[in-house]
């Protein structure tokens, strides 16, 4: 019986251990790229991320993928009042000066929601691409102003990247002038406490019973009198385990 416990605490550390790392990877805001801009081009429409060509690009389109996420580029702009459907041989599609769109030539946008100073890149839902690795896979990048027709207006100075980990990049442009800034994705600091607070209890409740049973049959394995000093302090295993998850799910958070 007692093997049997100790058997299910470790089954359930060890869920929860799994849990809170999966978690810590996992991310509320991980998807979409926002670009807020100023001072933009006259005729400007929407702005886009020109990526660093990357050799071997992995989130360049795959014709011979099975999944269909990875077989295409994103042609749709979605304006306020209007959605535009772009040529793939527009100025946007064939802008290269070592930096290269990334609607046009990656696979992992969907469409261009644009309003006034602002557009957002959106992922298909679920995607199979991450704000983060992609911001960190390319390490550097621009800001194409275009117009109606996808021709290309102008073009911010590069922007180096800082990599980062939990988080998401969001691009802001003014005139020639670009950068981000870094969010800090909430479910790093949420999930993994969800998990410690839905399982804990439960642990600390197993943990409890087999620490009166230890006790109970050390008591009565001790010899006459010996007991108090014997049985006094006894503190089990598992409180360290619980300890050491708690310890693990900070870490987690903040690194």
């Amino acid at each position: 019986m007692k093997r049997r416990i100790i058997t299910f605490i470790l089954t359930a550390v060890i869920a929860l251990a799994f849990g809170i790392s999966t978690a810590g990877a996992m991310g509320l805001y991980e998807w979409d790229i926002n670009i807020s801009y100023n001072n933009a081009p006259e005729n400007t429409a929407f702005v886009d991320i020109l990526f660093k060509k990357a050799e071997n690009d992995i989130y360049a389109p795959n014709k011979d993928s099975s999944d269909s996420r990875e077989q295409d580029f994103c042609r749709l702009v979605s304006l306020e009042n209007e959605k535009i459907e772009l040529d793939d041989n527009c100025g946007l599609a064939r802008y290269d000066d070592g930096f290269t769109s990334c609607m046009m030539r990656r696979y992992f946008v969907s469409y261009n929601k644009s309003s006034e100073n602002e557009s957002t890149l959106r992922f298909p839902q679920p995607s199979n691409a991450y704000n983060q690795d992609v911001f960190n896979y390319y390490g550097e990048f621009k800001v194409a102003y275009c117009d109606k027709k996808g021709n290309v207006l102008a073009v911010t100075d590069p922007v180096k990247v800082k990599r980062r980990s939990n988080c998401v990049y969001e691009v802001y442009a003014n005139g020639t002038k670009a950068g981000y800034t870094v969010e800090k994705d909430l479910s790093g600091y949420i999930v993994p406490f969800i998990f410690i607070i839905i399982t804990l209890p439960p642990v600390l409740m197993i943990s409890a019973v087999v620490n009166a049973a230890i006790k109970s049959r050390k008591r009565k394995a001790l010899p006459e009198g010996q007991e108090e000093t014997e049985v006094k302090g006894n503190f089990p295993l598992v409180f360290l385990v619980v300890i050491a998850i708690a310890v693990f799910a900070v870490l987690t958070v903040f690194t």
